[in-house]
């Protein structure tokens, strides 16, 4: 420990802070299986970690972890300063298994001194429990230099001198996930339901190749009488992926497609990321000079199709391949592609409609794909049978496939052409459908109609434009046993950014709608003028940070400066 503490008299920031103390000793101690606990981690091991770090403030510095830090304070009731030590004594408990968590808190600037806390955690503790003990230790200490009050609290995690530098890096990464989890979470979650690990990027392909060797014969895709498992699909894609890659498509190349919406958009969809490729959806409604003007903008050499669109497809002047035909045809081998797709490579360039000008083609990567479609948000069960219905070049149609596909639910494909609201109803109850997207328009137009056709599912989300209290109101009222989920989000955030759930006895406001909360890998904030956050109940630009947001605007580098902070 003596590395830690040399590493803490070094900073030059001034302000409350604490030292994890014993914690190898806690560890080795009080784990009830330090072995077991050591695999949990790619580092060897966590009494490094739960040693390696210090809390301080330092004042005038704003950030998320700071704002959440104020939000958890006021929540428990307790001075800011007391949510440093609660977040370590969870994070060390999360660790080790520990009951009993030792702290010492240093007084601030001008004093001397420390508080030692010995604080003790169980497993069903909030982290607000944590805070008011901590709270209740210091006021029992009677010692007012304990802690600075002043100011912002922010976290700085520093590595001891004598500290393996990847080791130690990965332990300061996890605890500051942590300690954003903590404080973003809702108050009444335990810290053993806390996300301990950082997520980890991922391709798409990788991913579903996971769900692949999991459940193979589980169903994949249903497309009326057409049943896809998820070997069936892995082995489709394979094929049509390696055709794509004979025909040159590699990292990063762009392929359009244009095809009525079908099984063969999932398979066509798939085997461009397995080829390392980006799809570029062209809707079917696009007049020929938009359609050429995009896959010029794109540099597309490739056009998937099928036979309903291989007229204008071939009309663009891009070579077409149409997709059912190539997999019938082709003696390509339907064993894994073995392309190393990167988390960082785009997956789709999705044009905006152009109504305020140019359009503009959004830049999604992978990891903002899998980032969307592992959110905890789909983990509920609701999100087992999800009907895709939304066109493939309209961003929904992201959520649709990947949501269920990535967590290992099905695919629910809506026939081609427009749904009426007598022929969705039928679809969702035929099919089983557990949860769908529906504009803010359809979804007017249903609840007017007859709300209660989506009583037979588990959840509905809907946005696009601003959500309608009455139309909300009574869709809550008609089915029950629905939540509503209003969301927001441009393109630019890969489909979703925010959501708000509302259930039965939930009485909407008749004003507003809210966009509730960010999902758990984006952030927002409501900022002035001058980028600085407004304070509450005062009217800002909203900013969307996270793991959502696109790489920009394709080949519009002014734009993507000026709109991608």
């Amino acid at each position: 420990m003596a590395g830690v503490a040399h590493r803490a008299e070094e900073a030059t920031e001034f302000g409350a802070w604490l030292i994890a103390q014993r914690a190898a000793d806690l560890y080795r101690a009080a784990s009830p299986a330090p072995v077991e606990a050591d695999r949990r981690f790619d580092d060897g091991g966590p009494a490094e970690a739960a040693a390696s770090f210090v809390i301080h403030r330092q004042p005038g510095r704003t950030t998320d972890l700071a704002e959440g830090h104020e939000s958890a304070a006021r929540h428990a009731a307790a001075p800011s300063y007391t949510v440093p030590p609660a977040i370590v004594a969870a994070y060390l408990h999360r660790l080790t298994g520990a009951t009993t968590v030792e702290l010492g808190i240093r007084a601030a600037q001008g004093r001397t001194g420390a508080l030692t806390v010995s604080m003790r955690v169980n497993a069903h503790d909030t982290l607000g429990d944590l805070i008011a003990r901590v709270a209740q230790a210091c006021q029992d200490a009677a010692d007012p230099s304990t802690a600075d009050r002043a100011g912002e609290p922010t976290i700085t995690v520093r590595r001891p001198a004598d500290a393996p530098a990847d080791r130690s890096t990965t332990a300061q990464i996890r605890f500051l996930h942590f300690a954003r989890t903590a404080v973003a979470a809702e108050p009444d979650t335990a810290i053993t339901d806390l996300e301990l690990a950082v997520p980890q990027a991922f391709s798409v392909p990788k991913l579903f190749e996971r769900r692949v060797a999991e459940s193979p014969d589980a169903a994949a895709l249903i497309a009326g009488e057409l049943r896809l498992s998820y070997a069936e699909l892995d082995a489709r894609a394979n094929r049509l992926a390696r055709v794509l890659m004979a025909a040159g498509v590699g990292p990063e190349s762009r392929v359009g497609m244009l095809m009525q919406r079908s099984a063969d958009v999932v398979t066509a969809v798939l085997a461009v990321l397995k080829a390392g490729g980006a799809y570029v959806p062209l809707h079917s409604d696009y007049p020929m000079e938009r359609m050429r003007w995009v896959l010029n903008q794109t540099g597309a050499q490739i056009l998937l199709t099928d036979t309903t669109e291989h007229q204008r497809a071939t009309e663009t002047g891009v070579t077409t391949l149409i997709v059912d035909h190539a997999l019938t045809t082709t003696t390509e081998p339907s064993d894994p592609v073995h392309t190393r797709v990167h988390p960082g490579w785009l997956a789709y360039l999705m044009f905006t409609s152009g109504s305020t000008g140019t359009p503009k083609g959004v830049a999604v990567t992978h990891h903002d794909v899998t980032a969307l479609a592992t959110d905890r948000a789909w983990t509920n069960g609701a999100h087992e049978r999800v009907l895709m219905h939304s066109p493939h070049a309209f961003d929904a149609s992201t959520y649709e496939m990947w949501a269920p596909l990535l967590g290992g639910g099905t695919v629910i494909i809506a026939p081609p052409g427009p749904l009426d609201p007598h022929t969705l109803a039928d679809l969702l109850t035929r099919e089983k459908v557990t949860s769908a997207f529906l504009t803010t328009a359809l979804f007017n137009i249903i609840t007017e109609d007859d709300p209660t056709t989506l009583s037979s599912l588990r959840e509905v989300w809907t946005g696009g434009e601003f959500g309608s209290p009455t139309a909300i109101q009574h869709a809550i009222d008609a089915a029950p046993s629905t939540a509503i989920v209003h969301v927001y989000g441009p393109t630019e955030t890969t489909t979703f950014a925010t959501y708000h759930r509302m259930q039965a006895p939930h009485q909407v406001a008749a004003t507003n709608v809210p966009i509730g909360r960010p999902l758990d890998t984006m952030r927002v904030y409501v900022l002035d003028d001058t980028l600085n956050l407004t304070p509450p109940g005062t009217a800002g630009e909203l900013y969307i940070a996270g793991t959502g947001v696109a790489r920009g605007y394709w080949n519009r580098p002014a734009l993507t400066a000026e709109r991608f902070v």
